[in-house]
């Protein structure tokens, strides 16, 4: 895992990651409005502390404008010395569709490691599609990280499953 890099120029090393832990949906009106709390804060700084860890570089992150995962990206990007600025798309919300992503994955094919922030139930559907057509019954926790090597981009972007990592995972490497 550690320092992992596509093995040829055409592939990509594509980072899916879901927010970390966000405020309750009874004390806000908007689901877009809601924030990390302290706990999450703490577990995504974590997280992201493993994968500098580990070695993981990332190129661009393109974050949902959702408000957790967009603080979710902004703590990746600041621990791990991403010094572009952090994107934002809405294909990326709660009910993003796969084949939106798949477009946005295609129209970032200039860079080689792609982290995309997202939220469920699109981020267990983003993996499903892209490693297993669609047929991959898979739950995404919060602030996890996965890894896909995308293989193909056209006509639709699809890839292998390197490795899908809980924050439990990390807490042990960012040790």
């Amino acid at each position: 895992m550690r320092g992992y890099q596509p093995q040829a120029a055409e592939h990509m090393l594509l980072y899916l990651m879901r927010h970390g832990i966000a405020e309750d949906r009874s004390i806000l009106g908007s689901d877009a409005e809601r924030q990390l709390t302290q706990r999450g804060t703490l577990r995504t700084a974590m997280v992201a502390k493993g994968l500098e860890k580990l070695g993981v570089k990332i190129d661009r992150i393109i974050s949902s404008p959702y408000v957790r995962a967009r603080q979710t990206a902004e703590i990746v990007g600041r621990i791990t010395r991403h010094e572009e600025e952090i994107m934002l798309d809405e294909r990326l919300v709660p009910q993003g569709r796969f084949h939106d992503v798949s477009d946005l994955i295609v129209e970032n094919d200039d860079v080689e490691r792609l982290m995309l922030v997202g939220h469920e139930p699109s981020m267990s559907e983003i993996i499903s599609g892209l490693c297993a057509g669609g047929n991959l019954m898979i739950e995404v926790k919060k602030a996890s990280v996965t890894a896909i090597e995308i293989t193909r981009l056209r006509p639709q972007a699809e890839g292998t499953l390197l490795w899908s990592l809980p924050p439990k995972v990390f807490e042990g490497i960012s040790r």
